[in-house]
């Protein structure tokens, strides 16, 4: 049995408990047609799954986790209503965004109305709300963290700065970044990210995906160690799986937008890019410290006109010809290689082998 077929029956529980829930509220329209397209967007309910699997690992009953995990997954939606509008985003898994759909102002309200739900959900067990806050505070601030960092920021950069300036800009923008009044739930995040990080702006960015897309995989596995009654032991190996599950799910995700194909993807290849949000994936870091002058002034002179022909083809060729695709897939597997230490210190069960068959996928999706 494969492991689309071992998750199915729980994804299909997932999707029922979600379509019952949203059936029971009494929302106006559009909004509540803007939170069913969302939710209905063949999501992998990742977040969710994670949240059951991490409580039956520790020998707990999923019906105890059931809420918590469905609240986990609302907040994921919302943040990817709020993630299209910021990245003006026309496609969210092959179909148009609720922005483009219907309009911003009820993109934004739906996401809201998602959170708010979310929390509901949870309202009875302050034991862990806690936790829900402080994972949606870091969210969010990772998400201001990746817009400030964008070159949408700077649209007259490339108008008025030579190249040379043009790069020592972008190798300062993460710097000059106002993080330092960030508060972690835990200072150890910082030594786990230092254990692989090479350099100061690739530390930057796994700070950044730390935040933006980490902080709920990693709550996601802490609850359902949590209220599944893990022990100390097992609530940190499964905290700490999550947190570096989620860091390799990103890196993916990036290099996906670059390697893959639209049909796929179901959105168009390269968006970042296309965004000017080069700065912020772990192959554009990597061949912006490493690209020779000549290979260096082509790739900003293309990204002045990479809507044009095969500019993004090229760009995609220099990036690859300086190593850059393969320094990542090397680091996404130094990465689940943590994941996979911290889930060995579990006892053996089904649900252990396949948090482990998990980290594969994420290694080896395509989409």
């Amino acid at each position: 049995m494969n492991l689309q077929e071992r998750l199915a029956p729980k994804i299909e529980i997932i999707n029922q408990e979600i379509q019952q829930l949203v059936g029971s509220w009494d929302l106006v329209d559009p909004l509540i047609k803007a939170i069913h397209h969302i939710l209905k967007s063949g999501g992998k309910r990742m977040r969710p799954m994670l949240t059951l699997l991490s409580c039956e690992a520790v020998g707990g009953d999923v019906n105890s986790v059931m809420k918590p995990a469905i609240s986990i997954e609302l907040i994921h939606n919302a943040s990817l209503l709020w993630d299209d509008v910021l990245d003006e985003d026309d496609l969210r898994r092959g179909r148009i965004t609720v922005h483009k759909k219907w309009n911003k102002n009820t993109a934004i309200l739906a996401g809201g109305t998602l959170a708010s739900k979310a929390l509901e959900l949870i309202s009875n067990k302050p034991d862990i709300l806690d936790l829900y806050l402080k994972s949606i505070g870091k969210m969010i601030e990772g998400q201001v963290l990746d817009v400030s960092s964008s070159l949408n920021a700077t649209t007259q950069l490339f108008k008025s700065k030579s190249e040379k300036e043009i790069f020592e800009i972008l190798r300062k923008r993460f710097r000059e970044r106002a993080i330092e009044g960030m508060e972690w739930e835990e200072s150890k995040d910082l030594l786990l990210l230092a254990d692989f990080t090479d350099f100061e702006e690739e530390r930057d960015y796994f700070e950044m995906i730390s935040y933006k897309t980490s902080a709920l995989i990693k709550l996601a596995t802490r609850i359902g160690a949590i209220l599944g009654g893990g022990t100390q032991g097992e609530i940190e190996a499964l905290t700490n799986y999550g947190f570096y599950l989620g860091l390799a799910f990103q890196v993916r995700d990036d290099l996906i937008g670059l390697i893959s194909d639209e049909k796929t993807l179901g959105k168009p290849i390269g968006s970042d890019l296309r965004q000017g949000k080069f700065k912020l994936n772990l192959y554009t870091i990597f061949a912006l410290r490493n690209l020779d002058d000549e290979n260096l002034r082509e790739f900003l002179k293309l990204m002045q006109k990479i809507e044009q022909g095969d500019a993004f083809q090229k760009i995609r060729k220099i990036i690859d010809d300086c190593g850059a695709i393969n320094y990542t897939r090397d680091k996404i597997q130094l990465i689940v290689q943590k994941a996979r230490d911290h889930l060995s210190l579990l006892n053996d069960s089904d649900s252990k082998a396949v948090l482990n068959d998990l980290i594969t996928f994420t290694i080896e999706r395509k989409f």
